[in-house]
């Protein structure tokens, strides 16, 4: 049966709808499921995989290339966020991933994408494609009680320059929308992996903001009200009364100590009513440093994935440190997607890195240095140093360049994504 792949048009939304409930299940009951309006169209990409039948067309695969912006370095990179991965359960297997895949990622590459990230259901069928997993967003629970601890805890580890004044919280009103855009925006851009949240699959005003949750509460310099937020917080007060009741964040974003501090004092104050805290969305990513493991329950954690599609581009997209100088050649084997294998020379000079193609090297001539493709992702997140990527079988060769390559890719911190797609 012929395989033919392409880009979803408008009259295919119902039977992309059946498809992914089919992956993901229904909202409510199929019967109710079928008699709903079609979705709109968003912005976002989908490419169809249909197999031909004695019966005609059918549609057994489908995938979402979301056009996103990722903060990696300090800079926007442009980034392919594939979502709404689903393959017809009797076709599961049968060689409908890889062609949808390759149409989706190539069409990603042509609008602008070098990275692409995703949140898989099975991460051994997405390292085929050359992703490997860099982080992952978690949702934590800590006892209500704990959350001042932590905020005290934050004021002692930064007795050597003590705060000037505590940040003053009150309500968000529609006049703080920009602000909170420019909080988060100033917060994202020191974060790796962070996404930009532009365009209409993010809130676009207060009220998207506060949409199912109880309040958004700000934080912000009682000596500057007018500058700039120190942070905010999204919560929702949930369940009933003492230990059936909870707190829920949904966010909580600080730029420095005092915007934190004051907003996890504010939670905690909930203890009496509410005993449970939860953290969901990485929004509670720093606790670890903050609070003892033994308070901490991790409720769930979902991988994130990263893949490069241009090995120049993406390299270039990304920020580095100033201080890093210096060339490495390397060669970038597969599986990865279309034009990323390949050999190639990376110049490190003023926080930036230019990359150039090189001649592949003979056949029987073994590469000073090679890299996988997963291998590259993990270097380019900053997740793994060269050491543990050849204890993992993903890097090799010549160990002359890795002081180099860690020193440029190493110095980011941990991956810090906070939205599902």
């Amino acid at each position: 049966m012929t395989l033919r792949v392409r880009e979803a048009t408008d009259a295919d939304l119902p039977a992309m709808r059946r498809l992914g409930w089919e992956a993901f299940a229904p909202p409510v009951t199929v019967q109710d499921c079928q008699n709903a309006p079609a979705p709109p169209v968003s912005d976002s990409r989908v490419v169809l995989a249909h197999r031909g039948t004695q019966m005609g067309e059918e549609l057994v695969g489908k995938a979402v290339d979301l056009a996103l912006t990722s903060w990696y370095g300090g800079r926007p990179v442009e980034t392919s966020g594939v979502a709404g991965v689903a393959i017809a359960a009797e076709h599961r297997g049968r060689g409908v991933l890889e062609p949808l895949l390759d149409r989706l990622l190539t069409g990603a590459r042509a609008r602008g994408a070098v990275i692409s990230t995703l949140y898989p259901t099975a991460p051994g069928i997405y390292r085929r494609f050359g992703y490997e997993v860099i982080g992952s967003y978690q949702n934590v629970q800590v006892p209500t009680w704990t959350l001042p601890r932590a905020a005290r805890r934050m004021a002692e580890l930064s007795a050597p320059q003590p705060l000037t004044a505590p940040a003053r919280l009150r309500r968000a009103v529609d006049a703080d929308w920009p602000r909170i855009q420019a909080c988060h925006q100033a917060w994202a851009t020191d974060t790796t992996g962070a996404l930009s949240r532009v365009g209409p699959r993010f809130a676009g005003s207060l009220a998207d903001l506060a949409r199912d949750v109880t309040a958004v509460t700000v934080a912000e310099d009682p000596d500057d009200p007018a500058g700039p937020l120190a942070g905010y917080c999204c919560w929702a007060r949930v369940g009933g009364y003492r230990e059936q009741g909870a707190v829920e964040v949904s966010d909580l974003i600080a730029t420095g100590v005092a915007g934190r501090s004051a907003l996890l004092a504010m939670l905690g104050s909930h203890e009496p009513t509410a005993r449970v805290t939860r953290f969901l969305a990485g929004s509670g990513a720093d606790l670890p440093w903050l609070l003892g493991d033994d308070v901490i329950t991790v409720v769930s954690a979902t991988p994130y994935m990263l893949a490069i599609l241009d090995v120049p581009q993406a390299l270039a997209a990304r920020g580095f440190p100033r201080c890093v100088a210096g060339t490495a050649e390397l060669t970038v084997s597969g599986p990865a997607p279309v034009g990323v294998p390949g050999r190639y020379r990376l110049t490190w000079s003023d926080g930036r890195a230019y990359v150039e193609g090189i001649s592949p090297a003979p056949a029987d001539v073994v590469a000073d240095t090679w890299v996988t493709a997963g291998g590259l992702a993990l270097w380019y997140a900053g997740t793994l140093r060269s050491a543990a990527l050849r204890r993992l079988g993903l890097l090799g060769g010549d160990g002359g360049p890795d002081e180099l390559l860690d020193t440029a890719f190493g110095a980011v911190g941990p991956v810090g994504v906070r939205d599902y797609f």
